[in-house]
Parts: C-alpha cells; sequence; structure tokens
C-alpha cells in the first residue's frame, strides 16, 4: 500500500491525505508494538529467573518419604541408611536388600515406568483393596521400631507413569530401585518370609560334684535368623531357658541311671520368635535314680488329640463349642469400613458431591468382627491429608494429636459377630487453601480430601482458580522454562523486526511529506 501511495504522487497529489492518513496508522501502529516488546522483554526476564533459580514446592517433603525431600545420589541415600534414620537401615534389612547391593546401584540412574511394581513409604495413602500392605519392622532386638506400607506404584499416577532414580540388583529381591524425588524404595514383588534353621554343636555333659553337671553347646543360626534363647531339657523332666548354652548346672536326684539331655533353640525374625524345627543337641548321661512306677495314662484332649485334657491350651472356641480355640476356623476376622456424609448439602454421600467452604462432613468408622473369637483392636484414623482442607470440630469422643495428625479411641474389644461404629465431623475451611500439589507425594494438595480406614473414602474440594489452572497445566506439554525462553526469543525477533520496519516506514513518510512541503517532489 505504501509503495502503491508514493509512486502515483508525482502524477495526484492528492494523495498526500492518503499518506498523512497512513502515517497516523503507523504511529499508533508503532506504538502497539513498543508494548509488545515491553511485555515480551518482561516474559524473557521472567522466564530466565525460572531457569537460574527455579522454584521450589512448598511441600517438596511428605511423611511417607524414606529419606525427607529426595536424594541427589546414592553417597546421599547412604548417609541415611548409615545413621539408620527413621530406621531405614532396618527397613532394607526386613526386605533383604543388602548395603553392598545398595552401592552397586549408583552408577545406574534411569527413568522407569509403573507397570506393576511395587512402591514402599512410611506412611498409608491407599487402601487394602487398592494393593497396599503393611509391613511392621523389628530391629535386632526383637523390638517394633517402625512401619512400613507397600502399593503398586501406578496408584500415584498410571502404569505408564515414568519415574527417576537408581536401579540394583538383590539376591533375596531382584530388581529394586531407590527414587530420587522422595528415596523411597521400588521393587517387583514382597519379600519372602524368612524361615529359620540352625546347625548344632556338640552338647557336653560334665560331673562337678555329687550329681550336679554342667552342660555346655553351641547352636549356629541360618537363613539371616537369630538366636532369642536356649532351652535345655533334662532326662528328669525339668526344663531351664538361658540366653547363653554354655555353663548350665543342673543336680539330678541321685545316680547310675542313663538320661538324655537336649538343647533346643528359638529364633527371632524380624521380631517374630520361632522354635526351630532340626533336630536339637543331645548328651547322653547316666546318673543314679531309683526306679520310679510308670506314670499314669493322661487324658487327652478331646478338642485336640494332639493335647492332654490338662493342657491350658484345651480350651473350646467361644464362638463355636465343638472346634478347638487354635483351630484355623476359630480366628477373629476383623472389617474395617469408612463413611462420609455431607451434612451441609443434604446429608448425602459426601465422595458424590464436590464439597464447598464451610461444609461440615460427618466421617463413621466402622469395625466389625465376622470370626469366632473375640478382638482387641486398636482404633486409630490418620487425618492428614483430609486437614490440608478442613477443620476438627467434633472429635467423636476420641483424643486427636496435632503432631501426628492422628485421631484415636481407647482400644474396643469385639466379641464374635459384634460390630461397633466411631462418628467425628470435619469441616472445610472458610478459604480452601491454593497450595500446590506436593513433589514427592503428588496426592498432597490435590483437591482431593482422602481417608483410608479399610476403604478409601475421596471428597473433592472446591477449589481456588489457580488450582484449576494448575490442574489443568499438569494435562499441557512438559516445555520447561528453558523451551519457553527460546519460543519467546523466537516472538521477540519477530516483534523487533516489525517494530523497525513500522519506524523505517514512518520516516520515510515524513521525509516525503517534507519534499512535497518543499516543492522538491
Amino acid at each position: 500500500m505504501f509503495k502503491k501511495i508514493v509512486s502515483n504522487l508525482p502524477f495526484s497529489p492528492a494523495l498526500v491525505g492518503q499518506l498523512g492518513f497512513y502515517a497516523k496508522r503507523l504511529k499508533k501502529e508503532e506504538a502497539t508494538r513498543r508494548l509488545g516488546l515491553v511485555f515480551l522483554a518482561l516474559t524473557l526476564i521472567v522466564q530466565s529467573l525460572a531457569v537460574f533459580q527455579p522454584s521450589e514446592s512448598a511441600n517438596a517433603s511428605s511423611d511417607t518419604d524414606m529419606v525427607s525431600g529426595g536424594v541427589s545420589s546414592i553417597s546421599d541415600y547412604l548417609r541415611s541408611y548409615d545413621a539408620n534414620t527413621k530406621h531405614l537401615q532396618d527397613t532394607m534389612n526386613y526386605v533383604g536388600i543388602t548395603r553392598h547391593e545398595i552401592v552397586e546401584a549408583a552408577s545406574h540412574y534411569t527413568s522407569f515406568s509403573a507397570g506393576d511394581k511395587l512402591s514402599w513409604g512410611f506412611a498409608s495413602r491407599f487402601s487394602y483393596a487398592q494393593g497396599e500392605r503393611v509391613h511392621p519392622i523389628f530391629n535386632d532386638n526383637g523390638t517394633r521400631v517402625t512401619t512400613v506400607y507397600s502399593r503398586p506404584l501406578r496408584l500415584w499416577g498410571n502404569a505408564s507413569m515414568l519415574s527417576y532414580g537408581w536401579y540394583g540388583h538383590s539376591a533375596r529381591m531382584g530388581w529394586f530401585a531407590i527414587m530420587r524425588s522422595c528415596g523411597n524404595l521400588v521393587t517387583e514383588k514382597l519379600p519372602t518370609p524368612v524361615q529359620p534353621d540352625y546347625s548344632c554343636d556338640e552338647l557336653t555333659a560334665k560331673l562337678i560334684s555329687g550329681n550336679q553337671y554342667k552342660f555346655s553347646g553351641s547352636a549356629t543360626a541360618k537363613n539371616g535368623a537369630s538366636v532369642k534363647s536356649y532351652e535345655f531339657n533334662f532326662g528328669d523332666g525339668t526344663n531351664k531357658t538361658s540366653t547363653s548354652p554354655n555353663n548350665i548346672l543342673h543336680t539330678y536326684a541321685s545316680k547310675d541311671a542313663k538320661y538324655t539331655a537336649r538343647l533346643s533353640v528359638n529364633f527371632k525374625v524380624n521380631g517374630d520368635s520361632k522354635t526351630a524345627s532340626s533336630s536339637a543337641c543331645t548328651a547322653k548321661i547316666t546318673v543314679s535314680k531309683p526306679p520310679t512306677p510308670p506314670p499314669p495314662t493322661p487324658t487327652p484332649c478331646l478338642l485336640n488329640p494332639k493335647l492332654l485334657a490338662s493342657d491350658e491350651n484345651c480350651k473350646p472356641c467361644p464362638g463355636n463349642e465343638s472346634l478347638w480355640i487354635n483351630d484355623e476356623s476359630c480366628i477373629p476376622n476383623i472389617i474395617q469400613s469408612k463413611t462420609a456424609t455431607n451434612t451441609s448439602q443434604g446429608f448425602v454421600d459426601a465422595s458424590t458431591i464436590t464439597a464447598h467452604s464451610g461444609d461440615q462432613i460427618s466421617y463413621t468408622i466402622t469395625i466389625e468382627n465376622t470370626g469366632l473369637s473375640p478382638k482387641t483392636i486398636k482404633l486409630e484414623d490418620h487425618l492428614g491429608d483430609v486437614l490440608e482442607y478442613s477443620t476438627l470440630i467434633d472429635n467423636g469422643g476420641g483424643s486427636f494429636n496435632d503432631a501426628t495428625k492422628v485421631l484415636s479411641w481407647s482400644d474396643a474389644i469385639l466379641a464374635p459377630k459384634e460390630k461397633q461404629t466411631r462418628t467425628f465431623v470435619m469441616k472445610v475451611m472458610d478459604e480452601i487453601p491454593a497450595t500446590a500439589s506436593g513433589t514427592s507425594d503428588p496426592t498432597s494438595f490435590d483437591c482431593i480430601m482422602t481417608n483410608i480406614f479399610g476403604n478409601s473414602t475421596n471428597v473433592n474440594v472446591d477449589c481456588p482458580t489457580p488450582k484449576i489452572v494448575e490442574n489443568v497445566a499438569k494435562e499441557l506439554p512438559h516445555t520447561g522454562p528453558t523451551e519457553n525462553i527460546i519460543f519467546s526469543g523466537i516472538i521477540f525477533a519477530i516483534t523487533t523486526y516489525f517494530y523497525v520496519r513500522t519506524r523505517q516506514v514512518k520516516r520515510e513518510v515524513q521525509l516525503i511529506r517534507k519534499d512535497i512541503s518543499t516543492g522538491t517532489l
């Protein structure tokens, strides 16, 4: 258009008016493009800050992390392992992964998909029905020190979700990985329970004086078990238990009779006490004892012929007296469940609607014993995720621990076929926070109040607009600040070109108008 006006000016001076109109439009375009350049420059500055000083998540650490906040290297992980922070070393001993196998994983960093792999952590996030399992952890002394949870890794997203970390191979567990973001363990299977066994050395008996003998022996534990105690069974029907198999003194009544002393071993495997099934050590000695009449024939237990009627375990099942008390059918079977009701929106199922600010939600937990024997139940509910968007206004007779976020009640004794319930009330905050979702725990601040008690109860929350933008952004391509800088740089270059071109044309118009005014054109 500009060329057309300029080329026709010598033949049609009236076009000067159109040239003036064109000059005004160029002036407006210059202002618009100048403003665009300013905003693009600011955008590039902000994106540069994101590259050189990236922001950190407000909740980069989670209570389920095995290493709080994640690890940057295997050496970083080993510092927590060697210090047994959060009983990390006790946990790895339970799983069956050695320190050497962890060190070997240092040179193998990669990404891996969730698939059917299992993720381990120190806090419950899902229900038993979803595949989460509870594992009590004991130290070398047999004391329970913590609890660890295993669950399908895909529950944090989907089966194709990628995680990053170091992977290795364990002789007992096979493939395993340590996640960078949280230090959590990832395996392809659960550990196989250890079967205790031992090798037994010779048991000797040495006469000290009179009828007193000193017994000495030893036993070596196998398969990862450790010896808890030694039990001596003497030929005169007496028993002695000791933490050491050496220098055990025992006195018989008289001499010149043959007896056999036996040594059996009690084991502890991850805190569980077990008795070895292999042959015990024996030592034959000769002592004297006057002949005794044969013992009376014992009366067998009617409920279990392997026991005597006098045995303290010869008892009937409380729910079915025709069964033995330790019969597999006579066991408690506890079923836990939970429901949530939004009392502010017409007493409807809270998991079917979206909770708004100020809504009151009534949670009811139920425990039922469907078995044939009574059971004492520890009642507690972890409210950590629910408290991100709500407050506890009625504890239902329970006691709330603000540090652990656990609401607990006195232990409940459930008789066979008995059911009990507890109810508490939460109120959604008047101002729902827009805190970003967690880095190591994506379920944190995800606009869903998740509560686990037997089953998983999820209540959607009406989050503010920034959270909606965050959720939408998760579906967008993960370009990152570097790609954004490249894209903004291209746009900046194009905008600069048009801005410079506009200034050039504007200057040419000014020169032409000057030539027309002076009569040189």
